[in-house]
Order: structure tokens, then C-alpha cells, then sequence
């Protein structure tokens, strides 16, 4: 009798095929991450300079980018806030400061709306954190 290694041996080998290899596995989120920033900031391109993220006197340095709509036309800049600060506190300063009514303002921090009693330290807006003000939709 015949070794399970003679059988392999005697088998057949598989034909080839003419049909193409199957793609690729994308890859997830967390390996691509890095990928997608060297891209969205290719070389030469000028860059946004961010502020240390420190807390100095309790207030906090934070970056504040509009809608690309008017009356923001896509304005970047920065501003100092206290950290015990409200939501709502925040959005009438920048509403002064953009010539806006502040029930126009709404504010945005990791994809998240801010509402009007929070803080920004419970929101764990810290110095150097992005705000994002949009366009604000319908409502009167």
C-alpha cells in the first residue's frame, strides 16, 4: 500500500487559469489613516499652523474654520477662550466677530454638534481642537 506522500505526488497538478487573480482586500480605516493625510497634504503645499495645545490662565487657543458659504467664505482663524467657557458664550463672541446673528451659529467638534450649555472642557475641546462653523440649514 501507498503513502498518503506517494498519493500527493501522483495527484494531478491544478490547470492553469486564464481568469485574473481576485483583487486586493481594501484596507480598513485604521490602516489607510496615514495614507490619507500624506495625500490630503502633499508636498509643498502650505500648512496650517496649529496651536500648542496648552492651557494657559484657564483659556484655551483653538482653530475656527467657516463654511465655505457667505457671508464666512471659508475664513480660518484663530481664537482664545476660557476653558469653563459655554457653548453659547462661544458662539456669540464668533458671531461678533463675524458679523453674524448668533442664533446663526452653530458649531461642530469631532463631527459632533455642540449644544448651548455645555463646556468646553466637558466636550473635551481643548487648546489646538478644530471647531467647525457650518453653514447653518432651515430653522428660522
Amino acid at each position: 500500500p501507498g503513502t498518503r506522500a506517494d498519493a500527493a505526488a501522483a495527484a494531478p497538478a491544478p490547470a492553469p487559469s486564464d481568469a485574473p487573480p481576485p483583487p486586493a482586500p481594501e484596507p480598513g480605516p485604521e490602516r489607510n489613516a496615514g495614507k490619507r493625510k500624506a495625500e490630503a497634504e502633499p508636498e509643498g503645499a502650505p500648512q496650517v499652523q496649529r496651536p500648542k495645545p496648552d492651557i494657559v490662565d484657564g483659556k484655551v487657543t483653538l482653530t475656527i474654520e467657516c463654511d465655505s458659504a457667505p457671508p464666512l467664505n471659508g475664513a480660518i482663524f484663530t481664537a482664545t477662550f476660557e476653558v469653563k467657557s459655554t457653548v453659547k458664550a462661544v458662539k456669540a463672541e464668533l458671531a461678533t466677530r463675524l458679523g453674524v446673528k448668533p442664533n446663526k451659529v452653530q458649531l461642530k467638534h469631532e463631527g459632533s454638534f455642540l449644544k448651548d450649555l455645555e463646556t468646553l472642557e466637558k466636550k473635551g475641546v481643548l487648546a489646538g481642537s478644530l471647531l467647525v462653523l457650518p453653514k447653518k440649514r432651515g430653522g428660522k
